[in-house]
């Protein structure tokens, strides 16, 4: 194919993507209509283009169904405090509050309303090395495996795998999706239970995506994502363990400390 003419077309989607005909989330036109405005007939010459530009980070597709077409990937920048996102989780359950139905995600990050859609999945599983050392089980032990997938802007955002034992979470009504309801969180839920959460334990990573990982989250070559891992405990008994990945360019954790709380 001519060089320059699948660089010529790269070149100017990119102008139009930042002067803002297309925004972030928005699709692009199918295939054969660019094809049309491009006058080109070869489709090689486009998906180069479109190649290119996914790897620049300016395009995305959707990796579970790339035939729904290409969009704008979002440059949006998330900041998370992980610790005030736990304690309000924490003073929800306690209070028995679910936030109005308005998610704990939304309001911890600012979001607004219908810029977020989580896709859930359960799963009956059984433990690997990393989930059985976490929640204290045997590796091969039964657990309910509940995945989590985060898109902001129509761009994915995080992957969350939350892994507890069957028994716990039988005792909390996790039986199936439709179990999670909007403005309640895993605290809340066992809180129902009669298992309270007193402490948790959060361990972070930045690092080179896997495979997997970068087709699930699109990540740009080059862009590492965070890896976070939050264990809750009930006392010293540890009853619910998650990891979730996000790529490095879509959030920024921050942390509050008051150092005047509990000082006399």
């Amino acid at each position: 194919m001519p060089v320059n003419r699948w660089r010529a077309i790269a070149d100017d989607l990119r102008r139009r993507i930042e002067r803002g005909e297309w925004a972030p989330g928005d699709q692009l036109p199918p295939h054969r209509d660019l094809m049309e405005s491009y006058a080109t007939t070869s489709q090689a010459t486009l998906a180069r283009a479109m190649a290119a530009l996914t790897a620049e980070g300016l395009l995305v597709s959707d990796p579970r169904a790339p035939r729904r077409g290409v969009y704008v990937r979002s440059s949006r920048l998330v900041r998370r405090d992980l610790v005030a996102g736990l304690r309000m989780e924490h003073q929800r359950a306690v209070a028995g509050d679910d936030g109005g139905g308005f998610g704990l995600f939304e309001t911890a990050t600012g979001l607004t309303p219908g810029s977020l859609d989580v896709d859930v999945t359960y799963a009956a599983a059984t433990a690997d090395a990393s989930s059985a050392a976490a929640l204290g089980i045997a590796q091969g032990d039964p657990v309910l495996r509940r995945t989590f997938r985060y898109t902001i802007e129509g761009t994915p955002h995080q992957v969350v795998c939350s892994y507890m034992s069957l028994d716990s979470a039988t005792a909390a009504g996790l039986v199936d999706a439709s179990s999670e309801q909007i403005g309640l969180g895993t605290i809340a839920h066992l809180r129902r239970a009669g298992i309270y959460v007193d402490r948790v334990g959060i361990e972070m990573q930045a690092r080179v995506p896997s495979p997997a990982e970068a087709v699930d989250l699109a990540v740009p070559p080059g862009v590492p994502v965070f890896s976070h891992q939050r264990t809750m405990y009930a006392g010293e008994r540890p009853v619910e363990t998650s990891i979730a990945v996000v790529a490095g360019d879509r959030v920024a954790y921050t942390l509050n400390v008051d150092l005047a709380e509990g000082s006399e």
